[in-house]
């Protein structure tokens, strides 16, 4: 089990070239009550930050495109899409009225090499199964960034959008369509994704379909619940219930299950979390 805690400071302040701000996230994870140190059983203390003016953005955080496309489906986790938690970035993007584009190169080597081989960088309890780069073993072309673009459309309660991302080292695309909408008390999301080989936007070589579906049942209740295939016939499910105590104060509650060559044998995951904001 993972214990995250994070203090978050944001900043922002008007200027002649548009809204400059910065964010900045310290992180400590403790797992199975072991300490908070860069040891093998994964727990670590890490910092996170982007800082931007206007459309332009340099960081290090989630990516750009996961970002862009509101994560995944409608539970915490949402899914699985990529491994794309931990990325230095530069990204533009343009708004105007419904419609919204970006652009961004991103670096994907974690700590000198590609992706993250056994180590739970998203906090569901699974170590990454992405593996190193096949071509090369020395972290792919250094000097090479990847390079992803988005864009989407909000029409009333519903969205649109489309995303590419291109992997130098592994010479492998991932493209994602998703449809969003929110409806009274209810909230649907509908993804497909493709890979033409496993890369660090998508951890896989073929098509698969995410379908989450969201329930505000009082003014305080949410549930939610995400559904995942892959074709080879691998599947998840996953489900929580997320209930705001108090304004600050929220407790989530979420558990999982997956059968399948992409996911593991009977897998089960569960998580517990208290949150406090300020």
């Amino acid at each position: 089990m993972a214990y995250p805690r994070s203090i978050e400071v944001e900043a922002k302040n008007d200027s002649e070239w548009g809204t400059v701000y910065s964010w900045i996230r310290l992180q400590g994870d403790s797992y199975n009550n072991n300490v908070d140190t860069e040891d093998a059983g994964g727990n670590q203390t890490r910092w996170w930050y982007y800082f931007g003016i206007g459309g332009l953005e340099f960081g290090r955080f989630d990516s750009p495109g996961i970002r862009f496309q509101g994560y995944g489906g409608r539970t915490d986790w949402g899914g699985s899409y990529g491994d794309e938690w931990d990325r230095q970035y530069v990204s533009y993007t343009f708004s105007f009225d419904n419609i919204s584009a970006f652009v961004a190169i991103e670096n994907d080597l974690v700590n000198g090499v590609n992706y993250n081989y056994g180590v739970d960088t998203d906090g569901d309890g699974i170590a990454d199964n992405t593996v190193l780069n096949q071509k090369t073993a020395d972290g792919g072309r250094t000097y090479m960034p990847d390079v992803s673009a988005g864009v989407k459309g909000t029409f009333g309660d519903y969205e649109v959008g489309a995303f590419v991302g291109y992997d130098e080292s592994a010479e492998a695309f991932n493209i994602r369509k998703w449809v969003r909408g929110d409806i009274g008390m209810f909230g649907f999301t509908l993804m497909g994704l493709y890979s033409d080989e496993p890369n660090s936007f998508f951890n896989y070589d073929g098509f698969s379909g995410i379908l989450g579906l969201s329930a505000k049942v009082t003014d305080t209740v949410t549930i939610s619940k995400d559904i995942q295939w892959w074709d080879d016939d691998s599947w998840r499910v996953i489900g929580d219930v997320n209930w705001a105590v108090a304004p600050g104060f929220s407790v989530l509650l979420e558990a999982s299950y997956g059968d399948g060559d992409s996911v593991g044998n009977n897998v089960k995951t569960g998580m517990l979390r208290f949150q406090r904001s300020f």
